[in-house]
């Protein structure tokens, strides 16, 4: 994909060529070769100066019509790019013309080119990376890919978070911060998780594992439950000095109890689910012990409410 100042960029269904380079940094090569066998010379994109010698060249832009996600974001993105360079950046509401420009096209009323991203679900993580001597623009479809547009600039820069916790991030210096992008980035995998084995649940580690999944674009953009559920499994156990005996029903859908956990020792369990109970609210009734779903979705609460949404947010989300 070729952009210019003044050009027009509309993205589409499918990820375009890009290329960048860090720092300065020379590509990798001169010329790269289409399908058709045509050679097109590869062009560096204008690079853009950010720090030097401890002092920002440029402040960080959000729009007028910035939502509080993307303020955040932009702060972030400053906040780093000051640990990094050494240097202060600010976070000033511009036009979108000039600057280290982060929010999503229609943030900004003067865009130096024309983005548009197609609609759909499998486009809202969606995001493109451009830079001149004037700026450095980091647009998405939605808050989330403007998240990701801000940790690909970050990761471009040098910084990693190989695990979570603060022991695992690399913050590199530079002394001299500059950078040349032009990318059209989207995941290759829209539905991405990956989890610690029994390690949630206490609560002291979700913060920094939240943390590694935003900073590496390990999220979703939508949550994917596909299939029909056969068994309702899991393992059930005491809690010592809290409950010391495992008790408790199993109610499907229909108020029907389909396992007894009275009397049990700890281990695995598993409950077929009959013809018309899939998709339905089932519940433990009385329980003692504790109960670990594996082979279905582990949205357990107090009551039926607390599992629902208000009308507001899921109409939100499908827009």
């Amino acid at each position: 994909m070729e952009w210019r100042p003044g050009g027009e960029t509309t993205i589409g269904p499918h990820r375009s060529a890009a290329v960048s380079a860090v720092a300065l940094a020379a590509l990798s090569g001169s010329a790269c070769l289409l399908p058709d066998g045509q050679a097109l010379a590869a062009r560096s994109p204008a690079a853009a100066r950010l720090s030097s010698g401890g002092k920002a060249l440029m402040p960080v832009i959000v729009g007028g019509r910035s939502s509080e996600r993307t303020r955040a974001a932009a702060a972030t993105l400053a906040q780093y790019l000051g640990r990094i360079g050494n240097a202060r950046f600010t976070v000033a509401t511009g036009d979108g013309v000039s600057g280290i420009v982060v929010g999503r096209p229609g943030d900004f009323e003067k865009l130096p080119f024309r983005i548009e991203f197609a609609g759909g679900p499998f486009n809202r993580e969606r995001y493109v990376l451009r830079s001149s001597s004037a700026g450095v623009w980091l647009l998405g479809a939605t808050e989330l890919a403007v998240e990701h547009a801000v940790w690909d600039v970050l990761y471009r820069l040098g910084h990693r978070q190989f695990f979570p916790g603060e022991a695992w991030e690399v913050v590199p210096r530079a002394e001299e911060l500059a950078i040349a992008l032009d990318a059209d980035e989207k995941p290759d995998f829209h539905a991405r998780r990956i989890w610690y084995n029994w390690g949630m649940r206490w609560g002291y580690n979700r913060r920094p594992y939240r943390e590694w999944c935003a900073r590496n674009r390990a999220v979703r953009g939508f949550v994917l439950n596909s299939g029909h559920t056969r068994a309702v499994g899991g393992w059930a156990s005491r809690i010592a000095n809290w409950a010391p005996r495992i008790s408790g029903t199993l109610l499907d859908a229909d108020g029907k109890a389909v396992r007894d956990f009275g009397g049990v020792d700890d281990g695995w369990f598993s409950v077929p689910v009959a013809a018309g109970q899939d998709g339905r609210l089932w519940k433990f009734q009385d329980t003692h012990g504790q109960r670990l779903l594996m082979t279905v979705p582990p949205c357990l609460a107090r009551t039926a409410e607390e599992l629902l949404l208000p009308r507001e947010v899921v109409e939100a989300d499908g827009r």
